[in-house]
């Protein structure tokens, strides 16, 4: 037998160990045989045994083992590549060596040389401009003091010129160089001994015009000639250069090229020796890879040989010891899973019954409750209604007569504010009778004087009457007189004439002023009458006006009395009808109570049909409800099915290889039944109905092989590939809507907690039933943008929304978001769609969803009896790190 011995560990400690004995093979027998011949023949010499190898012990054995393994494969290709370097460097550091000889017999015999021929050169041209300077201070207006310090100044720079090409014909190499050298020191001595000293001795002796001929013919041709040699010796100092250069180049190209050489041979080597490794590597990995492969097939009568490279050789060993231990459990744990599986499976359907038959007869009983409740609820409101038909009658005439005492109080305060005015009046009128009685008093007694004034007129008037007479008889007897007396008494008759007269004119006045005395005496005694009348009434009108100010004080007293209980009979009136309001308000708000418990019963009815069908959805979508061997995927396939010789058709509403959901318009009682399901461009297949649901019929494909589960493979593989753009859409807007919520959060427009709040508000008188929650308004600003922008962009599309995890759409796209029209369910259920709560099947899978992206068929209800066949993308949206809800995009199939 072939056997191992595996231990077993336990908190770091070896407890035991395991043995496994598996059967050889043919081969390994054989070698085994070989090796105990050996062993007993005495041949068996420098062998040992290790991890499960008979191993040779000798020199070659061992350094073939070394050369085999990694690390002595590494430290070969680390010794090689230590000596590549140590070349790598050596060339690198020779080439550096001559590239600094190069650099430095460039920099002293070319470089410095030429500074001092520039240096040379400088000074002689300066000596050329001090010449020209000794004729300006020779001149008129010139410094003849200076010309001692030029002299000077001349003589210096002759001096270090003098040193400076003595130091560089130290360096002069080479005959051309040489030859040059000696041309340019000729020169220059010219152009001192010729030029500079003649021209400063005639600057010594004064001679302006001989040093300004000697300036001008002399000294410059001298200069330009050691000039242009000197130009001679900078341009072979260059061409010298640039030879040096291009001989350091050529070096450095040399030492490049076998550094290159080199290197591309160490490189060469380092990838033979990294492939080697590689492969040294790679070998093993690849083995044990099928060794894995074989295992994880489950193949665990595969023969896994032992490992050549050394480091592998104990993963080697103990990849065998898995293997055995893994195929000894499978073997042991097969049949015990599938008793266990089958059991289990078993458990979980029951479970799954007694679970739907539970739910199914709770909600039953709670239904009923909620029914009994909206009964009450409803009798509740009647009474309620007519609490409030009654108390708004007496209210009513409460206020009526509320407002009839209001009306009394206010009349009986104008009364009041009357008679106050009225006797006001009265006193004002008594006090005018009093002025006027006073003032006629006061008239009657002018009266009287007036009177008697009259009478003393009349005396006057009797006595001119009397003197008149008088003078009229006097004049008579003048007149008289005259006669007698003749001529002499001519003007005496005249005048006693005139007298006469004027005693008949004062006779006349007299008589008119008498009879207007008369007439004003008869006129005062009327008025005086008249007077003494209206006095004797003003003095009847003062009484009667004491008397009525004293009634009217009478009747204000009484207006008071009368005023004061109005307005306790209207604060009285007033405080009734509030509490009748009270009341009237009591009866509306137990009417708003029953109204509200009537709708809360039929949220609470609506709530547990939405329970009913989320458990069920929930049921059949857990591992135990659903039946299924495969997962399923919703893919719209059209087919046509022939069950128990019912035929119909619709459309798929998932499909996986073992089974579908099939859609239909009214779904027949089928369970149990077998037949078959054509599929449009896919192939028919033998099915059996498993369940008839308002969700559809569930099949399961009989024995479907493995061609038939190929070709439904590769349709619903189609239709994965068909939602790829939009399942890229929806995710878009599913990471809009999510930035969207988290910045809201952020700028303090909603909470966290409110946001995900489900604490819903019913819309009072909605049908369909409309809520509102903490998060409505929020939805309402923000989403309307995205959503229709998104939908616009889809030209298949039909909606775009937001549900939160309970299926409520709080905001939907503009076209679905009508206000609703009360007493239309049916046109509300197809425009008026946000404000709901979507949780059937398909809205509560969407809203539940956690997976990237979830895609489903089913047809729409769009009210009115029109039906839409719909697919549908819905991806989830997580806010602040918590599963909010989800989006949800539909398009037309």
């Amino acid at each position: 037998v072939r056997a191992n011995a595996t231990p077993e560990v336990e908190n770091g400690a070896i407890t035991g160990y395991i043995s496994i004995r598996t059967t050889p093979s043919r081969a390994q027998v054989e070698a085994a045989e070989r090796l105990y011949e050996q062993v007993r023949t005495g041949k068996a010499r420098d062998i040992k045994v290790a991890e499960g190898r008979v191993l040779s012990t000798t020199l070659g054995a061992r350094l073939g083992r070394a050369s085999n393994s990694i690390a002595g494969r590494l430290a070969a290709i680390i010794v090689m590549l230590v000596g590549l370097a140590v070349v790598v460097a050596w060339s690198a550091l020779d080439g550096m060596g001559d590239s600094n000889e190069a650099l430095r017999g460039v920099y002293e015999g070319r470089t410095v040389p030429a500074g001092q021929m520039a240096d040379i050169v400088d000074r002689m041209r300066d000596n050329l401009l001090l010449v020209q300077q000794l004729q300006i201070d020779l001149g008129p207006g010139g410094d003849a003091a200076a010309v001692a310090g030029r002299v000077a100044r001349i003589h210096a720079n002759r001096d270090h010129i003098s040193m400076v090409w003595t130091a560089y014909r130290a360096g002069v190499q080479g005959a051309e160089e040489v030859d040059l050298a000696n041309d340019f020191q000729a020169k220059r001595k010219d152009f001192v001994t010729r030029g500079l000293e003649v021209a400063i001795a005639l600057a010594e002796k004064g001679d302006l015009e001989g040093l300004r001929r000697h300036g001008a013919t002399v000294i410059p041709p001298l200069f330009a000639a050691a000039h242009e040699l000197e130009k001679d010796l900078l341009v072979l100092q260059l061409r010298l250069a640039s030879e040096q250069f291009a001989e350091a180049r050529a070096d450095f190209g040399h030492h490049m090229r076998l550094s290159l050489v080199i290197l591309g041979l160490g490189s060469a080597f380092a990838a033979a020796m990294a492939m080697l490794l590689t492969r040294s590597l790679r070998q093993p990995l690849i083995r044990q890879e099928r060794h894995f492969d074989a295992i994880a097939g489950g193949d665990f009568t595969y023969e896994i040989p032992g490992e050549s490279v050394r480091e592998f050789q104990r993963s080697n060993a103990q990849l065998r010891a898995m293997k055995a231990k893994l195929g000894y459990s499978v073997q042991e744990q097969v049949e015990a899973n599938r008793r266990a599986q089958a059991q289990l499976k078993r458990e979980m359907l029951s479970l799954t019954e007694l679970l739907e038959g539970e739910v199914d007869t709770t909600v039953a009983e709670i239904s009923t409750q909620a029914e009994r409740l909206k009964e009450g609820a409803a009798k509740l409101l009647e009474t309620a209604e007519a609490l409030r038909t009654q108390a708004q009658s007496v209210a009513g005439s409460i206020e009526t007569t509320s407002g009839n005492v209001q009306t009394v109080a206010g009349a009986t305060e104008e009364l009041e504010a009357s008679s106050h005015e009225i006797t006001a009046r009265i006193r004002r009128s008594s006090e005018y009778s009093e002025d006027a009685r006073r003032k006629v008093d006061a008239a009657s007694a002018s009266v009287g004087s007036l009177t008697e004034a009259t009478a003393r007129i009349a005396d006057v008037v009797s006595l001119i009457q009397a003197i008149a007479g008088q003078t009229r008889m006097l004049a008579l007897n003048a007149t008289i007189e005259a006669a007698r007396a003749g001529e002499s008494g001519k003007g005496f008759a005249v005048v006693a004439g005139e007298v006469k007269g004027l005693a008949g004119q004062t006779e006349d006045a007299i008589g008119r002023v008498n009879a207007q005395a008369q007439e004003i005496g008869r006129t005062t005694r009327e008025a005086v009458a008249t007077v003494e009348a209206v006095a004797a009434t003003i003095r009847d009108i003062d009484a009667i006006a004491s008397q009525v100010a004293d009634a009217a004080d009478e009747q204000r007293a009484a207006t008071a009395e009368i005023m004061s209980s109005a307005v306790q009979a209207a604060d009285h009136t007033r405080e009734v009808a509030e509490n009748a309001a009270s009341v009237l308000r009591g009866a509306e708000h137990t009417g708003t109570t029953a109204r509200k418990v009537s709708e809360l019963s039929a949220l609470v009815n609506h709530d547990i049909g939405a329970l009913q069908r989320r458990l069920h959805v929930i049921l059949r979508t857990s591992y135990g409800g659903n039946r299924r061997a495969v997962d399923r995927i919703p893919v719209s396939i059209q087919f046509a099915a022939t069950f128990a010789g019912q035929t119909f058709s619709g459309h798929t509403g998932d499909l996986s290889t073992m089974g579908a959901l099939l859609v239909v318009g009214d779904s027949p009682k089928l369970e149990g039944e077998v037949g078959t399901i054509e599929f449009t461009g896919v192939g028919i297949f033998k099915a059996k109905a498993i369940l008839a649901s308002k969700l559809g019929i569930q099949c399961q494909f009989i024995k479907p092989s493995k061609a038939e589960r190929k070709v439904l493979a590769d349709a619903i593989e189609r239709a994965k590939t068909l939602d790829a753009p939009m399942i890229e859409a929806c995710r878009k807007v599913a990471a809009e809507v999510t930035e969207a919520f988290e910045r809201a959060i952020r700028d303090g427009r909603i909470s966290l907690p409110d946001l995900l709040d489900s604490d819903y508000t019913l819309i009072p008188d909605t049908d369909p039933l409309q809520v509102m929650a903490r998060h409505t308004t929020l939805t309402d600003a923000i989403l309307p943008g995205i959503l229709d922008a998104a939908l616009a962009a889809n030209p298949r599309g039909v909606f775009c929304c937001v549900t939160d995890r309970n299926g409520y759409i709080a905001t939907h796209n503009k076209i679905y978001s009508e206000p609703q029209r009360p007493g239309d369910p049916v046109w509300n259920a197809a425009h008026s769609r946000n404000r709901r709560i979507f949780d059937d099947r398909s809205g509560i899978m969407a809203a539940r969803n956690t997976k990237p992206y979830l895609a489903q068929t089913y047809v729409r209800d769009m009210g009115g009896g029109e039906f839409m066949l719909l697919k549908e993308i819905d991806c989830p949206i997580v806010v602040a790190g918590r599963h909010w809800g989800a989006v949800r995009s539909g398009v037309r199939l």
